[in-house]
């Protein structure tokens, strides 16, 4: 991919301090998020974030909004197509997080991925643009698109274009699951598989931090 990455540190996070970001996130989004949203709320496990070092802690909690990272320079030069104005790049700890999905799914065979797209529909002539790899892990739940990533198929470029096209402007989710979906890409993900995905949850990944971070959520 060709960008640095940061080393990360675990910040553990109180679950009633950070839950009203993850229900409001989660409720309403998609079939799986409301399928999630029932069953975390029964198990039992813990809340942390990752952060490079600098980080702003401060606003730990602050989930809604960004400033988290270290901020990078302004910039000048050509926007699109538009001319040249200032701006600035959003930092992002995305990169890093397609490495650890990648680590995990390499490690043990009996893990899936399951990464949402709030932002594109089944319906959508734009999911025919995508690469080869992007339309062998789409599956469906109605109007819902889902990317399905194991072990077999997750390499850093792959697990990397899901996680940009995870990144809707207020919900983002990703769930570690001990289940195989072998068979399932191109299909309709139906209510009983959307209840294994979520039972057999292990991590959750949560877009937070207007896009800069992420929380997790990890099975105890």
């Amino acid at each position: 991919m060709g960008a640095k990455m940061n080393k990360l540190f675990k910040h553990q996070m109180e679950t009633e301090l950070v839950w009203p970001f993850i229900q409001d996130n989660l409720d309403g989004a998609n079939a799986l998020s409301i399928e999630l949203l029932n069953i975390v709320k029964q198990k039992e496990g813990h809340f942390f974030t990752l952060l490079p070092k600098g980080a702003h802690l401060e606003n730990i909690y602050q989930c809604k909004h960004g400033n988290i990272l270290p901020q990078n320079p302004i910039k000048y030069g050509p926007v699109a197509n538009l001319g040249n104005y200032h701006y600035k790049e959003t930092p992002s700890i995305s990169d890093e997080v397609a490495n650890i999905i990648v680590d995990l799914l390499q490690k043990d065979a009996n893990l899936s991925c399951i990464v949402d797209d709030v932002i594109r529909y089944s319906t959508d002539k734009l999911l025919e643009q995508g690469s080869e790899e992007i339309k062998n892990c789409i599956a469906y739940s109605g109007r819902d698109v889902y990317y399905l990533l194991n072990k077999r198929n997750a390499t850093i470029p792959l697990v990397s274009e899901c996680l940009r096209r995870n990144r809707g402007y207020w919900h983002a989710l990703s769930i570690i699951s001990k289940i195989s979906l072998k068979g399932f890409t191109g299909k309709e993900l139906k209510k009983p598989i959307l209840t294994q995905i979520c039972n057999n949850a292990q991590m959750l990944i949560i877009g937070a931090y207007d896009g800069e971070g992420y929380i997790f959520w990890e099975c105890a």
